[in-house]
């Protein structure tokens, strides 16, 4: 999908699967986004699997900005000690946009923890 056409999807808030080889332009593209989302006032988060990523788009970890911890595995106790974590709750209960990067590279787990 070209470029425009993929930011205009995903200025209608639809969920984007965004997927390119290397140096097609999808980071450029996510912040062309997060400009958008900026200067709209869209409340939103960016988050990736590893601190590298992160760093990439300005977001944090997913572990770090749920409140994981250091686990891959969980629980139900473990997700009811992240989601009772109060900063955890404040930065969640108000975002309109999440935007996961390198989202193929988060285990089904780690998935299921941030739904």
């Amino acid at each position: 999908m070209e470029q425009k056409i993929a930011f205009n999807v995903l200025k209608t808030g639809a969920n984007v699967f965004l997927t390119g080889g290397p140096g097609t332009g999808k980071t450029f593209l996510l912040n062309q986004y997060i400009n958008f989302l900026r200067e709209n006032k869209i409340n939103y988060s960016v988050v990736a699997p590893t601190g590298i990523a992160a760093m990439h788009v300005g977001g944090s970890t997913v572990h770090s900005f749920f409140g994981l911890g250091i686990s891959d595995q969980f629980d139900d106790m473990q997700i009811d000690a992240a989601c009772s974590k109060r900063h955890v709750y404040q930065k969640v209960k108000d975002i309109k946009v999440l935007v996961l990067d390198e989202v193929s590279m988060l285990s089904p787990e780690i998935f299921g923890a941030i739904d």
